[in-house]
């Protein structure tokens, strides 16, 4: 069964970051939330609009930036499985999965916050298999 996704509309911030973006974006960028972590998601980015902002940015050039929005290839099953990194002594992360379309568009949708972002090793062995799950998940776009 596909989940659902809610589209976050982006056309106020691209008019009111112009400037930092140049008129060198992606036209075909869509960013999209996943409806059972929406409400959660979307509290977090609430408290934390500079750095999204940062991040909206990098993700509109079509960038990645290990310090801001990267991917995260923990094995060949994460390959389009993304991470935007907040600061903070938790480092917390919101996980997405990219969505490749033709001519460089893509489809983003923010899936899954982790709050605590522990870097020891122990952690990983956690993380590997929630990522690999995050990995099948699929979409309908149609709504």
């Amino acid at each position: 069964m596909k989940r659902e996704c809610v589209i976050l509309p982006l056309d106020g911030f691209i008019e009111e970051n112009q400037y930092s973006l140049l008129g060198i974006r992606t036209p075909n960028v869509e960013l999209r939330i996943d409806a059972k972590s929406a409400k959660e998601i979307c509290a977090f980015l609430a408290l934390n609009k500079k750095r999204f902002i940062k991040i909206l940015i990098t993700i509109l050039l079509n960038h990645y930036n290990d310090d801001l929005y990267r991917k995260e290839k923990i094995s060949e099953k994460t390959k389009d499985i993304t991470a935007m990194k907040f600061t903070g002594k938790s480092n917390p992360r919101i996980y997405c999965k990219e969505f490749h379309l033709g001519i460089g568009g893509k489809k983003i949708i923010m899936i899954h916050l982790l709050a605590h972002k522990n870097f020891q090793k122990a952690n990983d062995k956690r993380l590997k298999p929630k990522l690999e799950s995050i990995a099948d998940y699929e979409y309908d776009f149609k709504k």
